[in-house]
């Protein structure tokens, strides 16, 4: 199953999309107040009562997408005897790559104008992460190619039978 380089982007695809749960999406400090902004997808929390962790969110819409762009890759994995349903689920990956940032930038837009925040005082790591999004639309571009490059090389072999 997982034989072919475009199985490699895709889980690429879904392990730098994991990063996302654990690691801030933008964090700054505010050099006047010293206020720190951080903001995460989740917060994973030891509940006490419980004795479980719980995981939180307040931006639940960004997480509800980000999962499935964490879920999507891996069962288009799956879909191998399908190359043309792959092709179209990976065409519509980027869709969702697109919505996912514009409402991750839309969240961050409403948490910097709620913190009195500017852009200029994110870490340049907060850039880095977002990076990894167009990241993203490389390796599922290049797992694209492999799909079609594997559609080619069976036609080829129907033709010579």
């Amino acid at each position: 199953m997982i034989q072919r380089i475009q199985h490699l982007f895709l889980i690429l695809i879904s392990l730098t999309a994991g990063l996302f749960y654990f690691i801030p999406f933008l964090s700054g400090i505010n050099p006047e107040n010293q206020k720190s902004f951080e903001m995460s997808m989740t917060e994973f929390k030891w509940s006490v009562n419980q004795g479980a962790w719980t995981i939180s969110s307040e931006y639940t819409l960004p997480l509800v997408m980000l999962t499935i762009l964490v879920i999507l890759p891996i069962l288009v994995i799956f879909q191998f005897n399908k190359r043309k349903r792959q092709i179209n689920i990976l065409n519509i990956f980027y869709v969702l790559i697109l919505a996912f940032v514009y409402f991750v930038v839309q969240q961050a837009m409403e948490e910097i104008q709620r913190n009195e925040f500017s852009i200029q005082q994110f870490d340049t790591i907060s850039y880095l992460k977002l990076g990894l999004v167009f990241i993203w639309i490389i390796l599922n571009f290049l797992a694209i190619r492999g799909v079609q490059n594997d559609e080619k090389l069976i036609k080829s072999a129907d033709r010579i039978r």
